[in-house]
């Protein structure tokens, strides 16, 4: 993603968690998600647009709502990615260099019109693999 377009992205992804109106708060996570998109918290997997969007409106109730939280970005989100155990649902972060450009440029070739990268790595956590 292109400077500018990864601003526009952030900007819209921020707006989202903040979007008071649940029928623009749901058209904003169309326009964000593919409809089989998966959406990873430590805590949480949410998988399709559903629930996403029921994701973001509990967050919205909890923090906006509730306690006028501000989300803001952090800073680069390009090596962020996750680990998710298949058998216990564990999630976890992993923040690495995985060679997004390559990545990318592969989705290129196959004449994809990429938005972003993000690796998530599937498996058995420590405890199930014990």
């Amino acid at each position: 993603m292109e400077g500018t377009q990864l601003r526009e992205f952030l900007t819209r992804y921020v707006a989202m968690w903040h979007e008071p109106d649940p029928r623009r708060r749901r058209a904003i996570v169309q326009g964000l998600f593919a409809e089989d998109a998966e959406d990873y918290t430590t805590q949480t997997a949410a998988r399709g647009l559903d629930e996403i969007t029921a994701r973001v409106t509990r967050a919205y109730e909890a923090w906006v709502a509730a306690k006028s939280y501000v989300f803001e970005p952090t800073g680069n989100t390009d090596a962020h990615h996750h680990l998710v155990c298949r058998r216990c649902g564990a999630i976890v972060d992993v923040d690495a260099e995985v060679g997004a450009e390559a990545l990318l440029e592969a989705a290129r070739s196959a004449g994809f019109q990429p938005d972003d990268t993000q690796v998530v790595v599937r498996g058995l956590c420590a405890a199930c693999s014990s």
